[in-house]
Formats: structure tokens, C-alpha cells, sequence
């Protein structure tokens, strides 16, 4: 072929598309991760690609945008193929991919570790309108929780999925085979609204199954909420959060909320405050000392925290909370309960030992020695790979081999009177299951305590269905452990705790 020839074919071939593709733009959601997500990590992740006045193409994730208090991206688009790199605090990101039907998908390296992503162009929708979504819908045979956070995000009462869902319509949504995997889609939800523009109820429809239609379950505002606690040095502090009221007529039986280790906020609550409203229970939900916009520090005085001595403090906040809502009107003083998992377990029955408590709630709850936690935690892989590298079993017997030299909770325990009811995992390796059904049996026989245990072959520290109970199945965590809400309901209703 001549060089004139050559030339006349290069200038017969189409353009190379030029600049970014008008399908790009839009706030695209999913996630990315291990191509297997049922063993390896799958993150969530939304992004949203803007042009500037200027025509070039700029990435925003969630709210955040670019720069020094954000994140550094590079985005290189031609056509409808785009490649975005990403360094965000847990380390580099990079997605390359491209555009079709509405889907962005294509291969992923994040920390060094290939897999794929998959982003759905989400419609747009008004934020005051998706928010009214949140709450409580059921039917005599579905029961669904919705949350709203960046997303709606769905968890199924009875088989416990949980997935997020993507707008793709007024008030039509999708979601896909994992908890933040859009697509292939295998579930789409639409609300129903009534002449107020209020969402009255919803339709599940899931691949392979009827379609499952459930109302929502009415219920009251929530409301801020704040009371003082002398419970630590210096005088009182004032502990703030939210109360979130049922439906009917006041006073309503109540539920304190008792949060886990770490700097938790109200929000750490989740959707345990919209499901007992949902039961007719006023839920308190509140800041940590020292945290959001509670006064007080956090720390203890010697600078230790998660030890005894911090946990008896985070006893007397939640007593002081137990004196303010009975001083409510609306609440019922004689039907107060306490509700938390983790280190509640350790708080709420230092806080029930008075006999005050209508009843105790407690998931995954720590009742051993505090430093067997600790031994366990360590000896089982609890933020490792957790395949199988060392068995439950051979972790609890390692576990027993400590002498604790830290004192027992036994005498509080002991003390609690009111029914209490304590779910765990078996393949929990953030706390020693076996040891803590041990303790909780040995005082109940003892005591003729009315406490029920109920275990979960499959669950984690966090009651959500697992495979090996490890840091690594983060992204697989995306259906709670079968039967868990059906637990807490039956148990409820067994011992009349629900007006």
C-alpha cells in the first residue's frame, strides 16, 4: 500500500469521539471489591461526574469534593470509557470501565488487589421526599425496614437481606444480588403515596418469588432530647440525643439505647430505633459523653477508656437517663427497658441492678472477665483473614488456659430482676461466645434469673451472617442471621412486654 493510499484509509476512518459523553454525568452508585464478594471485600461507593464551566469532567464522592479536605481524583474520559483514580484515606483506588445501559462497569485495583465495580446512573430525586420513605412497613406476612442514609437502604424483616437501593424512577428503586451491588438487578421496591403525598405503604418484588405488598406502621416525631448526668468527676454533664415516639396515645413503654465501645454517636443506634417504634416503644438514642453534642470527656480522668472504671460511668449516664424519661410524661416510668449489644453487655447489667428495669435486650453482649475479650479477640483473628487459620474452638480453649486477674461481673448480673434476652453467634471472633453463655446460664440457674439465650450457627459480633466470622467478609455482610427479628418479636410478645 502506497503512503497516499494509507493516508485516504486513516482519513476515511471515523473520529475518535472527543471529550467526555454526555451518559457519563449523573451521580453513579454501587461498589467495588473482590470478584468473589462472598468471600473477599466489596466496598460501597457513589460518585457523581460534573463538568465544570469550563467542559472538563470532575468527580465528587458522596459530598465530598476534591481536595485537600477531601480526596485527590484523576479522571480521563473518551467516549463513553472512563478511568478514574481515587486516593481516599483507606489507600488508592482506581476504576476503568466504561458506559453502557446504564451501567459503569469494569475491572478495580484497590490497595493493590484487582476485582471489578459495578455503578448504576441513578435518577435524581428530592431529598425531602426520598427521606419521607424512612420507617416501618408491614403485612401479615413481610416486614420491611427502610433507613435513609446517602441511600434508601432496605433490610427485609423476615429473611433478614439488607440491600441498598438505587432510584431509577419517581419512587421506583433497584437493587442487585449483594448489599451494594446494583446490578444484575434481583429486587426493585416502589412506594406508594397517599393524596398528602405521604409514602403509605410499598412493593417488594424479588426475582423468583410473588411480589410482597406491606403498609407502613404509623409512628410519632422524634424529638431532641437531653438530660444531666453526675455520673463522673467534676459535676454534671449534659448527655444529649433523640426521642423518637410511637404512634397512639402517651405514656409509652420506652427503650434506652446502650451503645458499644468506641465514640459513638445517636446515630449508632440504627435501624433498631425505627423497628421498637415500630413495637410501640419510645426509643432514646443519645451521644456518648465527650461525643457529638454531649459535654463531658470521653477519656476518664487517667486517660483510660473500655476498662472498669469507664464502664461503671456509662452506667450512671444510662441511670440518669433512666430518671429523666420516667420523669417524662409521656413515658410510662414503670416500662423502661435497655437495649445495646457489645460492651453493653457488660453496661446494662450495671445499670438493671437496682430492679428498675422493665427488661433487658443485649446482642453479642460481653459477660465474661473484661481482659477474656481481650484474649480472645486477639488469639481468634478477630481483624485478620479469619479462613479457618485458627478454629472458634481452639481460640475458647486458649481463651480458658488465661487466669484473669480483673474482676468479674457476676454480682451485677446477679442482681438483674427484670427478663432479658441475649442473642449471640457462634462465630463471633470479637468476644467469646461460649464463655459468656456459660457465665449468663450459671446465674440465671443460681439466681432463678427469667434470662433466655438464643445462638446463631452462622453469626458474627454483629449478627450478621457470616461464612469464617473475619474482617475480610466486610463486604459479604449482607443479610442479618436468620430469624433475628423474629426472635426479638416472639420473645416480646411471650413475656407481654408489648401493650
Amino acid at each position: 500500500m502506497t503512503p497516499l493510499s494509507l493516508a485516504a484509509l486513516v482519513l476515511a476512518l471515523p473520529a475518535a469521539p472527543q471529550g467526555p459523553d454526555p451518559a457519563l454525568l449523573g451521580r453513579w452508585g454501587g461498589g467495588f471489591g473482590d470478584l468473589d464478594p462472598q468471600e473477599g471485600h466489596w466496598t460501597s461507593l457513589t460518585v457523581s461526574l460534573v463538568l465544570d464551566e469550563g467542559g472538563t469532567l470532575g468527580v465528587e464522592i458522596g459530598a465530598r469534593t476534591p481536595g485537600p479536605e477531601g480526596f485527590q481524583a484523576t479522571v480521563e474520559a473518551q467516549g463513553t470509557q472512563l478511568e478514574v483514580g481515587l486516593t481516599l484515606a483507606s489507600g488508592r483506588v482506581s476504576l476503568r470501565g466504561a458506559v453502557e445501559d446504564g451501567l459503569w462497569r469494569g475491572r478495580s485495583v484497590a490497595a493493590g488487589v484487582e476485582g471489578e465495580f459495578v455503578l448504576l446512573n441513578e435518577r435524581p430525586d428530592d431529598e425531602a421526599r426520598t427521606s419521607a420513605c424512612a420507617g416501618v412497613y408491614r403485612a401479615h406476612d413481610a416486614g420491611f425496614l427502610i433507613q435513609k442514609s446517602l441511600h434508601l437502604l432496605l433490610t427485609d424483616l423476615e429473611q433478614g437481606t439488607r440491600r441498598v437501593l438505587y432510584a431509577v424512577g419517581e419512587d421506583r428503586y433497584v437493587a442487585g444480588p449483594a448489599f451494594s451491588r446494583p446490578a444484575p438487578t434481583t429486587l426493585t421496591v416502589e412506594f406508594e403515596r397517599d393524596a398528602g403525598g405521604e409514602p403509605r405503604a410499598l412493593t417488594v418484588r424479588t426475582e423468583g418469588q410473588p411480589a410482597r405488598r406491606a403498609a407502613r406502621v404509623p409512628s410519632g416525631p422524634t424529638e431532641p432530647f437531653a438530660f444531666e448526668s453526675d455520673a463522673g468527676e467534676g459535676g454534671a454533664v449534659r448527655i444529649a440525643g433523640d426521642l423518637s415516639l410511637p404512634a397512639g396515645d402517651a405514656p409509652h413503654p420506652a427503650v434506652i439505647m446502650v451503645h458499644g465501645s468506641g465514640r459513638a454517636t445517636r446515630s449508632g443506634a440504627g435501624h433498631w430505633v425505627p423497628y421498637l417504634v415500630s413495637r410501640g416503644f419510645a426509643v432514646l438514642a443519645v451521644d456518648k459523653r465527650g461525643v457529638g453534642a454531649s459535654g463531658g470527656t470521653y477519656e476518664m480522668p487517667d486517660g483510660g477508656h473500655d476498662n472498669l472504671p469507664h464502664m461503671r460511668r456509662r452506667a450512671g449516664d444510662v441511670r440518669a437517663a433512666l430518671a429523666a424519661l420516667a420523669a417524662d410524661p409521656r413515658i410510662d416510668g414503670e416500662r423502661i427497658g435497655l437495649a445495646g449489644g457489645s460492651q453493653a453487655g457488660w453496661v446494662i447489667p450495671m445499670a438493671a441492678a437496682q430492679g428498675d428495669v422493665f427488661f433487658t435486650l443485649i446482642l453479642s453482649g460481653g459477660a465474661t472477665a473484661l481482659s477474656y475479650e481481650g484474649i480472645f479477640s486477639r488469639v481468634a483473628d478477630e481483624d485478620g483473614a479469619g479462613r479457618g487459620a485458627i478454629s472458634i474452638e481452639a481460640a475458647l480453649e486458649q481463651t480458658r488456659n488465661h487466669t484473669a486477674l480483673d474482676p468479674n461481673f457476676d454480682e451485677y448480673f446477679a442482681a438483674m430482676q427484670a427478663p432479658g434476652l441475649w442473642l449471640y453467634g457462634d462465630k463471633d471472633r470479637s468476644n467469646p461466645t461460649q464463655l459468656c453463655v456459660e457465665l449468663i446460664e450459671r446465674i440465671a440457674a443460681e439466681h432463678g434469673r427469667d434470662f433466655r439465650i438464643q445462638r446463631f450457627p452462622h453469626g458474627n459480633h454483629g449478627l450478621t451472617w457470616c461464612r469464617y466470622g473475619g474482617a475480610t467478609e466486610a463486604g459479604a455482610q449482607d443479610r442479618n442471621v436468620e430469624g433475628l427479628f423474629e426472635a426479638i418479636d416472639t420473645w416480646l410478645q411471650e413475656k407481654q412486654l408489648l401493650r
